[in-house]
């Protein structure tokens, strides 16, 4: 609108600069000066970067800093520093967009306009309004009308200009939110509804928030009728509180008539679709690589009736940002994902579940992730800002930098969500074990600007899939069983074993190496263009503070094709570290003197089982919590995709891709294969068995020699120990010896004895996981061989009664139920009631005796419609992270 045309580096003329040829209106404009009114609606919001300052939230650290002084309505700031809500006209020495130099160096446009950055003659600057620095040499510009108009409301200007006012302003703007947010998918959003703030009971309206790559329309009122002739219009976005062209975080741009053109994906593009009286429909197309977040939108109008030697612009600042997402609909987007149902599953479903357990007996916990509930899109906005220094930055465009930035703000660190403890000590704070939603836990850092206490690696998860669905990137948690912690570098685990002197029996020495029961981490979806092909798709990420990347605790993007071939040698991002967790070799040493070591094992199949995701289905999960290998496959709502991490175990592909991750690693070694062992043993596994009840601790061993003869063990130990999901492990609390056993080739033995309740139950921690360890010595080749396994103990499920239907803010209710299995009291019991749409429910109840069954009614009121998942959590001395929940469809 009324600006030279600009070039780009090879002297062709920028697309996005364009504007329609008018020499009569250029030269009009080149001769004299503009004028810019700003006027329109308060804003009915503080917008992202001004939450971010006014948190404070790092103090003086990198997140969270706000660079630049006070927010203005308009942005106009006067000498004095007083705020001023609309933005003020000035007119002299303002900079034309002609290039043409006065006297006194000020820059000249034709028919210029005051933008960003626009200097005085006084050297004063102009942030899309004034701001005056005091000191400024030469006249302080006319001073601003009194009364600011308000929506639909014409300008209120001064006597002499009122002609002119009338002649081409905006009166009002229709973001048209129903419809856009709709074909968007962003309609879920609670913020895109009028709702009532619960703390003061304030009605706050709804908000547009659409997907970057794809249009929008407006419906705009002005006071005449708009003729392109007459009139010119101009768009403008901008972000953050120093927006600039050259950063991504400003943009202007030309509505063009024809109603059939396109645009270039990779720009801002408008188009007239429709024209009605005093009004124009209008659609938008945000760039499909622009900077996700908070825009503010204004609109920049002038009519060429108007005083000769004074030509006035109006701009028009709308009085609500529109929040830009990344958009995996759009197939220019890095984020693209093709799969409808996919879509539907990793962006749009808010409710899932994640797995724990071990690989034997899975346990699915049904999360709500709430991505859609009121603040939530807001407080994950707001965790980038603080991320990237306060300031929108060009990286927040890019899914690669906003997945690796996610990982580390989710977790407390650096400063971010959530503090995480695995000590079993949780006084100061809540249980890890508690929480179901990662609502609760992002209000809560929200509303007391520190980190939330505490939390364990699939809390981590969820909430990273919450922030992730949330801000438009397709995310899902995934649960690696048996996950290797590599330490070093080496992507092998090394165990290693000392004999004790007084006993003969091998203990294992505590070192940087594990195997963790279980780990939760994400995928992401995105195009891999600094890679190349081959490696878009699902990328892992980790948000759970293992080992620090490039100084700070955070994991990935790494992507899972490369994973799975043991492509670590150019990839960047945490790919060993993640490659040793689904494929490391074991390698079990014990140690002979201070310097000399012998291996003993090498185990090439203990790594990475039954890796599980949710089943893309869409819907809430609604299969069993308690998952057993005779029912897996069968219904179950989980998808098993180990395969796409690693070839089958023991096959040339697996091998080689476990070689090619050695030579790339940074303790290069010597991949070894596993060693024929004379003596096999087997930890047989009863899964199923409910806390509380007796179970049996059987081990068989067999004589498989090379050489067909006899082998004699002299000393078969068993011991039981508690386990840490981690791999930590505790104090053994039962053992088993057995001596001199004969076996000829090919026999096989069975060694069994059973532990009562009282027996473990005092020992266990909250996972109730216990590591079953055999050793065996072999007197004829003088070897140790020892066989680990892990066993883990049901908790009961919580039975919860539920209607299939009720109604939006009418209160129902839920019976819930459980069965105490222990033959002593359940203590200190609290009772926890989540779900997306409702107001939470905590009580206190009353110890559950003995061997009895425990009911309980509790009233619920839904804020919302549709199908919601309801999570009950009940935590008590005994037992932790007791669990049930009911799906119940909600009707306007």
């Amino acid at each position: 609108m009324y600006k030279r045309r600009m070039k780009d580096k090879r002297g062709k003329r920028s697309p996005q600069r364009r504007r329609r040829k008018n020499h009569e209106r250029d030269a009009k404009y080149s001769s004299s000066n503009c004028r810019v009114v700003c006027y329109g609606p308060p804003k009915d919001k503080v917008c992202g970067w001004e939450r971010n300052k006014r948190r404070c939230r790092r103090g003086s650290g990198s997140r969270g800093r706000h660079r630049s002084g006070s927010r203005h309505r308009s942005g106009s700031r006067h000498r004095s520093g007083s705020r001023k809500r609309h933005g003020s006209r000035h007119r002299s020495g303002s900079r034309k967009r002609h290039g043409s130099r006065d006297r006194s160096g000020s820059r000249k446009r034709h028919g210029s306009r005051h933008r960003s950055g626009s200097r005085h003659r006084s050297g004063s600057r102009h942030r899309s309004g004034s701001r005056h620095r005091s000191g400024s040499r030469g006249r302080r510009s006319k001073s601003p009308p009194e009364k600011i108009p308000v929506i639909d409301q014409k300008p209120v200007v001064q006597d002499e200009e009122e002609e002119v006012n009338k002649r081409f302003h905006v009166l009002g703007i229709d973001f048209n939110i129903p419809l856009n947010t709709k074909d968007h998918h962003t309609d879920k959003f609670e913020c895109t509804e009028e709702r009532v703030r619960e703390s003061d009971s304030k009605k706050l309206p709804a908000e547009l928030v659409v997907r970057r790559g794809q249009s929008f329309t407006l419906t705009i009122t002005f006071d005449r009728e708009y003729d392109k002739k007459e009139n010119d219009l101009e768009f403008c976005f901008t972000t953050g509180s120093r927006p600039k062209p050259p950063k991504g975080t400003a943009v202007e741009f030309d509505m063009d008539e024809n109603a059939n053109g396109t645009g270039h994906h990779s720009e801002w593009y408008a188009k007239m679709v429709e024209k009605k009286g005093n009004t124009i429909k209008v659609e938008i197309k945000p760039a499909c690589n622009c900077i996700i977040g908070e825009w503010e939108f204004s609109i920049l109008t002038s009519s060429q009736i108007q005083a000769e030697d004074d030509p006035l612009l109006f701009k028009y600042t709308s009085g609500s940002d529109i929040t830009i997402l990344l958009n995996p609909w759009c197939e220019h987007d890095d984020c693209y994902l093709a799969t409808t149902s996919l879509l539907n599953e990793y962006v749009l479903n808010d409710t899932g579940a994640v797995f724990q357990g071990n690989h034997k007996q899975i346990n699915a916990k049904v999360w709500n992730f709430a991505q859609f509930e009121n603040k939530v899109l807001e407080i994950s906005l707001d965790l980038l800002l603080e991320h990237f220094g306060g300031q929108p930055t060009i990286d927040m465009s890019d899914p690669i930098k906003l997945s690796r930035a996610i990982t580390e703000v989710v977790n407390a660190n650096d400063g971010g969500v959530l503090v995480g403890n695995w000590s079993g000590k949780y006084e100061d704070g809540v249980s890890p074990t508690m929480w179901s939603s990662s609502e609760s836990i992002l209000n809560k850092y929200d509303e007391t600007k520190e980190s939330v206490k505490y939390g364990q690696c699939w809390v981590f998860s969820a909430i990273t899939t919450t922030v992730c669905r949330a801000l438009g990137l397709p995310c899902r948690s995934v649960t690696n069983f048996s996950s290797a912690h590599d330490s070093d570098g080496s992507v092998a685990i090394d165990e290693e074993y000392e004999k004790d002197k007084k006993t003969g029996k091998l203990k294992r020495l505590k070192t940087g190496d594990s195997v963790w029961n279980f780990h939760v981490w994400n995928e992401c979806w995105m195009t891999r263009n600094d890679l190349g092909n081959g490696y878009d798709g699902w990328q892992v990420i980790d948000a759970t503070p293992q080992e620090v990347s490039g100084g700070v605790y955070r994991c990935g993007p790494a992507p899972v094709t490369a994973i799975k071939r043991g492509e670590l040698g150019r990839m960047q991002y945490d790919l060993p570290f993640v490659f040793a967790e689904v494929n490391a070799d074991v390698i079990k040493w014990v140690k002979l003197s201070s310097s000399k070591w012998e291996k003993l094992d090498v185990d090439t199949s203990r790594v990475g089982k039954n890796i599980s995701t949710k089943e893309p289905d869409g819907k809430p999960y609604d299969k069993n919590q308690s998952l057993f290998p005779w029912n897996w496959g069968k219904d179950d709502g989980r998808l098993d995709i180990t395969h796409e991490y690693k070839y089958k175990e023991g096959t040339l592909e697996e091998r080689l891709a476990v070689q090619n991750a050695g030579k790339a690693s940074k303790k290069v070694r010597q991949v070894d294969e596993a060693e024929h062992m004379d003596v096999v043993m087997d930890i047989v596994g009863n899964d199923g068995i409910l806390l509380g009840g007796n179970f049996d601790v059987e081990v068989k061993v067999k004589n498989q020699a090379k050489d067909h003869k006899v082998r004699t063990i002299t000393v078969l130990d068993i011991g039981v120990e508690p386990k840490l999901y981690t791999g930590e492990t505790g104090d053994e609390f039962a053992e088993k010896r057995y001596n001199d056993i004969r076996l000829k080739y090919e026999e096989e033995e069975t060694f069994k004895f059973t532990l009562k309740p009282d027996d473990y139950l005092d020992h266990l921690e909250e996972q109730y996981m216990m590591n079953i360890t055999a050793t065996a010595q072999v007197k004829e080749t003088g070897k140790v061989h020892i066989k680990e396994e892990d066993y883990r103990l049901r908790r009961p499920d919580i039975e919860v009664e539920a209607p299939k239907s009720g109604k939006r803010y009418k209160p129902y209710e839920i019976n819930v139920s459980l069965k105490n299995p222990l033959s002593k009291p359940m203590t200190k019991c609290v009772v926890h009631v989540e779900a997306n749409g409702i107001v939470n429910v905590e009580e206190k109840i009353s110890d559950i005796p003995a061997n009895s069954t425990w009911k309980h009614s509790i009233t619920i009121k839904a804020k919302r419609y549709g199908k919601i998942t309801m999570n009950v959590t009940l935590d008590c001395v005994e037992i932790k992270d007791i669990t049930g929940y009911a799906n119940i469809e909600i009707e306007p």
